[in-house]
Parts: structure tokens; sequence; C-alpha cells
């Protein structure tokens, strides 16, 4: 049976970093996903959608809530995605707080079960994965839908930069919980080690 190798302070803070980085990555891509062009519909406006805008034709200056278009059906789906993916955004913005404090030396933090950092991350991917795809899987579809006239096949939607970050997003948090679940395990490795050690010497 392989046994899990034992990490110095220093190999245990370069995971710390890292984590950091790819949760600061996380969170601006989360950001971006809020923005006006989540996906675009080819048909004759050529209406772009996304969490929190309508935009026809390109002109991302003058849009509508997408609440406010009762055509399509998707309020609740709408409003299920909006909540979910805001509070990842929260999620992601305690992480890197808490992450960020760990490196600074935070004696609330460091005392603290390491397990608390991927379990945030567990709670991060099952918020974004939940929103994203409710709004693929309602919002997107019932476009398409109305939007196709009748007897034709499905109009195509393209991912636009808003759509392109959610899920870039997710991807990240997906390295960002192997990441602190590898740390999690290697520092609680070292953490026995060093107990064991104590005990030895006593």
């Amino acid at each position: 049976m392989m046994s899990i190798p034992i990490l110095d302070e220093s190999q245990l803070t370069l995971f710390e970093y890292f984590g950091l980085f790819v949760t600061l990555c996380a969170l601006v891509s989360s950001g971006f996903a809020q923005y006006k062009d989540w996906f675009t519909v080819q048909s004759s406006r050529t209406p772009a959608f996304s969490l929190w805008h309508v935009c026809y034709n390109g002109d991302f200056g003058n849009c509508v809530d997408p609440l406010s278009l009762d055509q399509y059906d998707y309020d609740a789906a709408l409003i299920s995605s909006r909540l979910f993916l805001l509070l990842a955004i929260v999620l992601l913005a305690f992480l890197t707080l808490l992450a960020s404090a760990s490196l600074l030396g935070s004696q609330k933090v460091n005392g603290t079960s390491p397990v608390i950092f991927p379990a945030l991350c567990a709670l991060v991917l099952a918020t974004q994965i939940l929103g994203n795809s409710i709004f693929e899987g309602s919002v997107r579809i019932r476009v398409t839908r109305y939007l196709t006239p009748y007897g034709q096949p499905r109009v195509d939607s393209v991912f636009g930069w808003a759509g392109v970050s959610a899920w870039v997003s997710f991807v990240l948090v997906i390295i960002d919980t192997i990441i602190y679940g590898s740390y999690f395990v290697f520092g609680s490795r070292a953490m026995n080690e060093l107990e064991h050690h104590e005990d030895d010497e006593e």
C-alpha cells in the first residue's frame, strides 16, 4: 500500500499560495459571469441573454432585465440561477479571505481544522453546478425553443463572455478543491507525524 508522503512547512505553504491564486482567478471569473452575454441566439434580432440582461443586435449599452420578458416563462429558473451564482461569489470571497489570513499567520484561522478549505470549495462547486445547470437547462433551452419557428430545427445559440467565464470558474474551483484537499491530506499527515515524534521524545 502506497504511503502518503510527508511534506515540510515550506511545501505546504506552496499549496496555500497556489490555492489562493486559483481562488482569486475563480472569483474574478465568477464576477465576469455576471456580464451581459452568457449566450447569444442566432435569430433575426440576435438577442444576447445573461443573468441580468437581454441585449439585442450587439448593443450592450441598451439592455433590459430578462424578468421583464414574460413570453419565455423562465422566471423561477432565472432567479434560482442568480441566487446560486451570487452565493458562489460570496463563498469564494470568504474562501479568499480565509486563505489570505492563513498565509498572513492568523491564529484564529490557523487554529481551525484545514478541512474547512476543501469543504468550502465543495460548497462553491455545488452552488456553481446548480446555478450553471439551471441556467443552461432551463433558461437557455426555453429561449431557443421559443425563438425557433414552428417545424424548424432549433435555432443555434453560442457562448458569450459571461457563459465562458461561468464555466471557467467552475473548472477552477474543481482545481481548487483538489489543491485544498491535497493540502488537508498532506497537512494532516505532517501533523500526525509531528505528534508521534513529540510522543517518542517524551
